[in-house]
């Protein structure tokens, strides 16, 4: 869900909710899906463990900008997918 839709006050709706939602819905399956075995990972990851919690509108926007994060988000990135995600970001 798009962080601002997580906060006490429900803002105006936006059409960046829809995609910030989207590319969560992304970062989540490449952490917890193993495309070439299409199998998925019986536990939540621990880097996005913390956004089952009341306040993860505030961690996602601290995990995000960890470097490491977005590394090893990368990495896990499918190697047919990376260009097409390389030409995104």
């Amino acid at each position: 869900m798009a962080i601002d839709l997580l906060a006490a006050h429900t803002p105006e709706y936006l059409y960046r909710y829809d995609l910030e939602s989207f590319f969560y819905i992304l970062v989540w399956a490449a952490l917890h899906y193993d495309f070439p075995c299409k199998t998925r990972a019986s536990r939540v990851h621990w880097k996005v463990e913390s956004w089952t919690v009341p306040h993860a509108h505030i961690i996602k926007k601290i995990l995000f900008m960890a470097p490491s994060f977005n590394e090893e988000l990368i990495a896990r990135i499918p190697a047919h997918l990376r260009d097409q995600v390389a030409s995104w970001i």
